[in-house]
Parts: C-alpha cells; structure tokens; sequence
C-alpha cells in the first residue's frame, strides 16, 4: 500500500503527518518514531534544530485514533491562529470516508472542532480519500480528494466552517 508523508514548514516549528500502522508488521517512519501498535494520525513537531518539541503532544508526538479501523492522514494545513489541521481518511467498517483532525498548538485535539477535535465525512455510496488541504481566509477548511461512485473515481471539494 502507498504511503505518503508531507512536511511543512510553518512559522518556527516543522510539522509532518503521515500514518503509523503495527499490527501488521507493517513498517513507516512515524510508526517509528511514535511506536504505535494501531493505525492512528501522526502528527510531529519538531523545533528548528531538528529535536522533537517537548511542549507539542508527548515529547513532540500526537498520534490520533479515528475509530476501530484504519485512519492515514495526507495532508495538514495551519490556520492563522496556529491551530493544525490534518486530512486524510478512515475506514468506518465499509468504506473510506474524509477524515479530518484539528490539534491546538500545543498538539492536544481541539475540542471546539466536530466531535472531540474530529470530523468525518462519508461522500456517496462508496471510498473517499481526502489528500489535499486547502485553508481559505476566512478561516473555511477545503479538504479535496477522491470519491468511487459506483463505476469510476471522481473529483471530490468538501467545504467546512472553521
């Protein structure tokens, strides 16, 4: 399975997403550096020297659980007050749908935001995986992606209030 990891520079801290999978055996850079055992968000701060963040989540770690089920995050974006947000997709037991995941600054999930910091969005009858982000000025979240339709995948916008 393909695996992707960004990275983005914002303000003095470096931040990456990506996915952390053990139970099968399964190997990625943020499994290692958070050690999980499930599939889980991953989301590391380190500071400008390279040296994880002790102040961001637990010494420079969040990771965040969506479900019973497989959850990969493929994008992240930093609203203008620093709060982080990461896009991707879980599997709710049948199908992909958008997931999204907002953390304060200091890596803890925002609670304000969906439901304890956590939004999922089925799109039609089938998967849909966000991979890209998109923060407008107004604070709106743009998590863009792809949808099956029962045939073929399509292009999927979905617009959410900050």
């Amino acid at each position: 399975m393909k695996k992707i990891f960004i990275l983005l520079a914002a303000v003095s801290i470096m931040v990456i997403t990506g996915c952390g999978k053990g139970s099968n055996g399964d190997s990625t850079p943020t499994q290692a550096a958070s050690k999980t055992t499930d599939t889980a968000t991953v989301t590391v701060s380190p500071s400008p020297s390279g040296s994880l963040d002790s102040t961001f989540g637990t010494g420079g770690i969040v990771t965040t659980p969506i479900g019973n089920n497989d959850a990969y995050a493929y994008a992240l974006g930093i609203q203008t007050d620093g709060r982080i947000v990461a896009a991707g997709y879980y599997a709710d037991g049948s199908y992909y749908d958008f997931a999204l995941v907002r953390y304060n600054t200091n890596g803890s999930l925002d609670t304000t935001f969906g439901t304890g910091g956590i939004v999922t969005t089925p799109i039609g009858s089938g998967n849909a995986i966000a991979n890209a982000l998109g923060i407008q000025s107004d604070g709106r979240i743009l998590a863009a992606g792809s949808f099956y339709n029962g045939s073929n995948d399509n292009f999927a916008v979905v617009s959410y209030l900050p």
